[in-house]
């Protein structure tokens, strides 16, 4: 007692005077490692013990940011889709200045890459007669082959059996040649000459010389982009292999020109 008398007094006047005791200092110096290790390890513990306890609702958690995540990403490519849409509605608006003859827009409602075909919402309710020149603002279509009373089906220029004359811009004078599709992704522009008279990256448009089709294809209609030329010495001819401008799967609304 006496003892616990005399360490409390010197604890005492040493706070009074604004200092520490020595016996303060020597047990905190022992003491602070074992405390600060001790804590450490209780505040881990009570952290594994609240992750065991409360999993169920963190993993709730986790799927919920997670579908709101993919709600998000849904919603991007929604908005993408409509800029989309919006910008091919004012393209189209702007072909309405174009072609001095009367057009017809419609909807695509269909389309069958392994028939080369769309199907249009639009018949002889609206004047529709087979042959008609199907356009949209990226470039040609193909042409209507049947008609009924409200909707018609065209032939895609990917076709085999589609062929159209065509020309290169930017020559004088205009390579000429016959054009035909290839598969569901390519053309074939023939020419009857042994040297291609176009080049890789030329671009590709209908020459107006298509006078089989009623009221026949305007000139200057954009067909694609040339992807490599091929010589064919054997025939006297050449070729070249040309990208569509317009891709069929993506089409929503189309021109077709009377």
């Amino acid at each position: 007692m006496i003892l616990g008398f005399a360490i409390s007094y010197v604890q005492s006047s040493q706070r009074n005077n604004g200092k520490t005791s020595p016996l303060d200092l020597v047990v905190r110096t022992i003491c602070q490692p074992i405390a600060t290790v001790s804590n450490k390890t209780f505040q881990a513990l009570a952290g594994f013990l609240s992750g065991a306890v409360q999993g169920d609702r963190y993993a709730l958690e986790n799927e919920r940011l997670k579908r709101q995540l993919d709600s998000l990403s849904l919603y991007d490519d929604k908005i993408k889709d409509l800029e989309f849409q919006v910008d091919s509605l004012r393209q189209l608006a702007e072909l309405e200045k174009t072609f001095d003859r009367p057009k017809v827009l419609a909807d695509v409602i269909y389309y069958s890459s392994i028939e080369d075909r769309i199907t249009i919402a639009a018949g002889t309710n609206k004047g529709i007669e087979p042959g008609m020149v199907v356009v949209c603002a990226a470039g040609l279509v193909g042409r209507v082959q049947t008609v009924a009373p409200r909707e018609c089906q065209a032939l895609l220029i990917t076709a085999p059996s589609f062929q159209i004359g065509a020309t290169a811009l930017g020559y004088n004078p205009s390579p000429y040649g016959l054009i035909r599709g290839d598969d569901t992704e390519t053309l074939i522009l023939g020419f009857q000459d042994d040297k291609p008279p176009v080049k890789s990256g030329d671009i590709i448009v209908t020459s107006g010389f298509s006078e089989k089709l009623p009221r026949g294809i305007p000139r200057g209609i954009v067909i694609g982009r040339v992807l490599n030329t091929e010589t064919r010495p054997e025939v006297g001819a050449s070729r070249a292999l040309i990208l569509p401008k317009v891709n069929p799967g993506n089409l929503r609304e189309v021109v077709i020109l009377k």
